[in-house]
């Protein structure tokens, strides 16, 4: 006589909750690299901003006071300072510094600005805007390259 079994095997159900397991760890992976990469562009596009900003205020800095401006430039690596808040007109700059763990005011960012002056033509100065932010994927900078010249004259 042949018995009829019903139901499902051991074997049966474990592999079913096998699957099951690999398919959620997968959508798990899936939504964490998902709020990860939007997690960078939201920074990456704030940095951006943060980087236009200190291009506007250092071109604002240049048009009121060439002299001025071109003084805090110099030549070879040039002259870093750290500009995590921007009033205009500009107070005393101090001496150059970088911003080590400085941030923009209630954020993650710190904005260092690089002058210095061109090698070819004296008339001209570079600007480099770095601003730079730390997340679980490490260090990540966005850069702004610009050459001021005194358009006054």
């Amino acid at each position: 006589m042949i018995k009829v079994y019903s139901g499902q095997s051991l074997f049966e159900v474990l592999f079913s909750v096998a699957i099951a397991s690999i398919l959620l760890i997968g959508v798990v992976s899936l939504a964490a690299t998902s709020v990860r990469n939007t997690s960078f562009s939201l920074n990456n596009a704030l940095a951006t901003e943060f980087a236009q900003e200190g291009s506007e205020w250092i071109r604002q800095y240049r048009d009121a006071d060439w002299d001025e401006f071109k003084s805090h430039s110099s030549g070879g690596a040039g002259s870093n300072w750290c500009i995590n808040s921007l009033p205009y007109p500009p107070p005393a700059w101090g001496l150059p510094s970088s911003c080590g763990t400085a941030t923009i005011t209630g954020t993650i960012f710190t904005r260092d600005i690089n002058l210095t002056d061109d090698a070819i033509n004296a008339g001209l100065v570079e600007v480099t805007i770095s601003v730079n932010w730390t997340d679980s994927q490490g260090v990540h900078t966005v850069r702004s390259i610009s050459k001021l010249a005194d358009w006054n004259r």
